[in-house]
């Protein structure tokens, strides 16, 4: 593509709509898969069902946490630069998720994670009334949650077949540096929606 088609894509409404459901979607991909996760995490981690449930509880209070979080951050600081660290952040806690040695260092990691994606949902989420049609954008932002979470849970299974709880993690970093990139190239053609500033 050259600058100007560039331009036309990012500018496009469909791609605004596309890149918000991307940035909520992977940031609940946690939540959406939960029922495999902590399935995963009693079979393959050899956790107990009580651990897994704090594990997963972390990642809910670190998401509500990080949620309240970004209402005070997106109006002191720039929101893609927010977005892109915090989403920067989820990916490393979800591979530092691979490394976990014990259940209180997942629960932790985990607690992390749900902060940074919080963050980054927050405020995609508060894009949307900023939006031309938002609530057609609404209602195809939360349509692609349930598909991509029936998605992710019939893949789920195969991806702890191949590599376990350690794969899934993986999966979900791969899943937030997705995330990056897009924003990244947001920045770099400064298209945004009109609530989302880059300095």
């Amino acid at each position: 593509m050259n600058g100007n088609a560039l331009k036309e894509f990012y500018g496009n409404p469909k791609t605004e709509i596309l890149s918000i459901t991307l940035v909520i979607t992977v940031g609940y991909a946690f939540l959406l898969l939960m029922p495999g996760l902590v399935g995963g995490m009693v079979d393959n981690l050899g956790l107990t069902t009580k651990q897994a449930g704090w594990v997963a509880s972390s990642q809910m209070f670190g998401m509500m946490l990080g949620t309240l979080s970004a209402l005070g951050l997106r109006r002191c600081c720039p929101t893609l630069t927010l977005m892109i660290s915090f989403a920067g952040l989820t990916a490393l806690m979800d591979f530092a998720s691979v490394f976990a040695a014990s259940a209180e260092m997942l629960i932790w990691v985990r607690f992390a994670s749900g902060m940074a994606a919080g963050v980054t949902t927050g405020i995609a989420a508060a894009a949307i009334a900023g939006m031309r049609q938002p609530d057609r954008a609404a209602a195809i932002i939360f349509a692609a949650q349930f598909f991509f979470g029936m998605l992710g849970l019939a893949l789920l299974p195969q991806i702890r077949l191949f590599g376990g709880m350690k794969g899934a993690f993986v999966f979900l970093a791969l899943l937030s540096l997705l995330v990056v990139i897009t924003l990244v190239s947001l920045r770099a053609n400064i298209i945004l929606p009109k609530n989302w500033t880059v300095v």
